[in-house]
């Protein structure tokens, strides 16, 4: 793949700039504040709800509204490890940590490190290399055995997968704090089994039983990972795919390959902000509650430069990325 779009760059240094002067990049604290005091509220009421309702359907009930609590906690904290909020490594460590069980240092190096760096580049981007699932037709041919036979019909086991996704994340967190030398491991892991014994313990005190239990983890743990996984997967999935040779700027990379969602109140609020995911590429320390206002003066300056911007409603994110994903698996399964 050769890509040869001209970009001004003088005129690209300035986009910082001009954004800087439009308060693009002024901080939110206070933003961030409120929403984890919201956050926490609601997450205390459902831990009093847990222990003290014996009714198992509202548990049940319970169980997704946790998973939305976690879903939302988990867009904070990916916020605040891209330091948005506070350049705080303890604030990064108790959202990540100890409220998800996600070890930030793990997040950080696989997200900031290297999906922001070499977003849908294949062997360089793990978010887009995954087991029984393909995201180039390279990806889809190299699949052996079962992997080989199951592949074709990944759009249909997709979002089961995303529900494995929280316990993917609490076991990678784990191996990485075990396997790489970490700066605050001791901490890290200290706060990750604070968190696990926290929310056994607090299952284990309820009044449901076991199989009970076994039911709301499945629920709760199950749709957190479809609601984030649904998030990445618009994000980029679908995008043009970039080789480790292609010869092609930071600025247009990070463009070509991300999908916006058009803004919607709704929209915003349920994505995170992830929704402007072309402008959070650009500018990923930008405060979430900005991205709207950069939106504009990226596209005009895309417009000026006929740089692709793509932007898309929300169901027709869904469409576009499944529709790609069908393409890549629909290959000859090899003998």
């Amino acid at each position: 793949m050769s890509l040869s779009i001209n970009t001004r760059h003088n005129d690209i240094k300035q986009l910082k700039y001009l954004l800087e002067n439009e308060g693009c990049f002024e901080s939110k604290i206070n933003f961030y504040t409120y929403r984890l005091i919201i956050l926490v509220t609601f997450l205390i009421l459902n831990i009093i709800f847990l222990l003290f309702s014996n009714t198992f359907l509202f548990q049940i009930f319970n169980a997704i509204c946790l998973a939305f609590i976690f879903g939302q906690i988990g867009l904070l904290a990916h916020d605040i490890v891209h330091k948005q909020a506070w350049k705080n490594v303890i604030m990064d460590m108790i959202v990540g940590n100890l409220l998800l069980g996600i070890s930030y240092s793990w997040w950080n190096d696989k997200h900031n490190k290297k999906h922001h760096r070499y977003t849908n580049r294949p062997g360089l981007d793990k978010d887009i290399e995954a087991p029984l699932l393909a995201f180039t037709k390279d990806q889809a041919s190299e699949k052996k055995g079962f992997e080989n036979y199951i592949i074709r019909y990944q759009i249909y086991y997709l979002f089961f997968i995303f529900m494995l996704l929280p316990f993917y994340m609490n076991f990678e967190s784990i191996h990485f704090l075990i396997s790489k030398k970490v700066k605050h491991r001791f901490l890290e892991i200290v706060l990750l089994i604070t968190h696990f014994i926290l929310f056994s313990l607090l299952l284990l005190t309820s009044c449901m039983s076991i199989s009970q239990i076994f039911i709301f983890l499945v629920i709760s743990k199950g749709i957190f990972g479809v609601y984030i996984g649904s998030i990445f997967i618009v994000n980029h999935t679908g995008m043009p795919i970039l080789n480790k040779g292609d010869k092609i700027d930071y600025f247009l990379s990070q463009i070509i390959t991300a999908r916006n969602i058009k803004s919607h109140p709704l929209t915003d609020f349920i994505m995170g902000g992830l929704n402007a995911q072309i402008e959070h590429h650009l500018f990923p320390q930008m405060p979430r509650p900005n991205l709207k206002q950069a939106r504009n003066i990226v596209k005009n300056l895309c417009e000026n430069y006929n740089i692709p911007y793509h932007e898309t409603g929300f169901l027709e994110s869904f469409k576009e990325s499944l529709t790609y994903l069908n393409s890549v698996s629909s290959l000859p399964v090899s003998k």
